[in-house]
This record gives C-alpha cells, sequence and structure tokens, in this order.
C-alpha cells in the first residue's frame, strides 16, 4: 500500500513536468538500476571513437554489464539514499534492446540540436521489462561527446507497473579513467555525484 501510494505522489508531482529540479521521494520503494539506453544515443567527435567495431561488439555491451559486475561500485543505493532491500541492478533489458544500435551510424561530429523528454519517452516505451514493481532508473544517453568531453545522459524514473516516465532530468557528466571504456564509465560515475549531492539536500 505504502508503495502504491509513493508511485501516486511521484505522478502527481511530475505529470506534465517531465524535465523537473525536484528530486521525487522514493522513500519505501523498490528501486532498480536499468542502465544506459544508447538507442537514441550519438557517439560525437570521430577523433574519438575509431573502432567502431569494437564499440558495437564488445564495448557497449561492457558499459551495462560492468554496472551488474560492479554492482557495489555503481548502484544507486547511496545516491539515492536507498538500502540493500529495496534496490539493485538489472541492466539485461537494455543490453538486449542496445544490440539494436548501429554504432558506425550513430558516430559524428554533430550532437543532436533538439533531443528532449519527448524522445526520452520514445525510448522508454520500447523497453521489455520483466520487473513489475517499484521504480526503475534508466540512464538515457543523449551523446557520449569526445569533443567536449563530456556525457549527455537523461537519468529517467519509470513506473514498472505501467511502463510510464514519471520524471526525467539531463545531466551532463565529466568522464574521467584509464582506457576507453573505463573513460566514459566515469561519466556514469560524475552523474552518481551528481544525484548524491541532490538528494542530500532532499
Amino acid at each position: 500500500m505504502r508503495q502504491f501510494i509513493c508511485i501516486l505522489f511521484l505522478a502527481f508531482t511530475f505529470t506534465g513536468n517531465a524535465q523537473s529540479n525536484a528530486a521525487p521521494s522514493l522513500a519505501g520503494t523498490k528501486v532498480t538500476f536499468l542502465g544506459l539506453d544508447f538507442t537514441q544515443a550519438r557517439f560525437v567527435g570521430n577523433v574519438g571513437f575509431t573502432d567502431p567495431d569494437a564499440i558495437q561488439n564488445r564495448i557497449m555491451e561492457e558499459w551495462n554489464s560492468v554496472l551488474m559486475m560492479e554492482d557495489e561500485k555503481y548502484n544507486l543505493m547511496k545516491p539515492l539514499k536507498l538500502t540493500k532491500e529495496n534496490s539493485e541492478t538489472n541492466t539485461a533489458a537494455l543490453m538486449a534492446l542496445n544490440k539494436s544500435v548501429s554504432v558506425k551510424d550513430i558516430i559524428s561530429n554533430e550532437p543532436p540540436s533538439d533531443f528532449g523528454a519527448d524522445d526520452v519517452k520514445k525510448s522508454v516505451a520500447k523497453y521489455n521489462l520483466k520487473m513489475k514493481e517499484g521504480i526503475g532508473v534508466a540512464y538515457v544517453v543523449e551523446t557520449f561527446n569526445k569533443l567536449r568531453s563530456e556525457a549527455k545522459i537523461w537519468v529517467t524514473f519509470i513506473d514498472l507497473s505501467t511502463g510510464k516516465v514519471i520524471s526525467t532530468d539531463l545531466y551532463i557528466g565529466k568522464p574521467a579513467g584509464f582506457g576507453f571504456r573505463n573513460y566514459w564509465l566515469g561519466a556514469v560515475t560524475d552523474v552518481h555525484t551528481q544525484l548524491k549531492k541532490k538528494y542530500q539536500k532532499s
């Protein structure tokens, strides 16, 4: 009952306000980190993405598998003030969905000009999630931009019982780390840090 009330509260708070600065209350709600969604992403800067075959066949999947394998480092428990009992990481659905992405076709020197919350909703509408309880959190990637050394990621809260977006907010993460894979995972860590600061204030 508490979970149902919380979901209703979230839906009421964010209806018609898909890009909000308010931090949703997650008390008593199970939260699943769904990982990185690349289905509408663009990799900006040809010089930074020189091996599309490796990204397609190995690295893009690794970005999500690492989030599960190194759950203690990359879970949302600390950023969102959750507990082990009401949080988990399950990136399987987005790993499968990302296989539809043709990496060589999304490498460009130009970022998208008009990506927004409605585009995020289009991505989420394609999710085939087995979990139907609580809130899902997807990191919908707009760009990994080597030219600007930044990643634009839409942190998106989803009502898993309906598959509908509760809220989505754009974060700009700073990549850091050794090697191509870890460099961009550094942007995920930076977004986590920003979420932690936001929820510490709530």
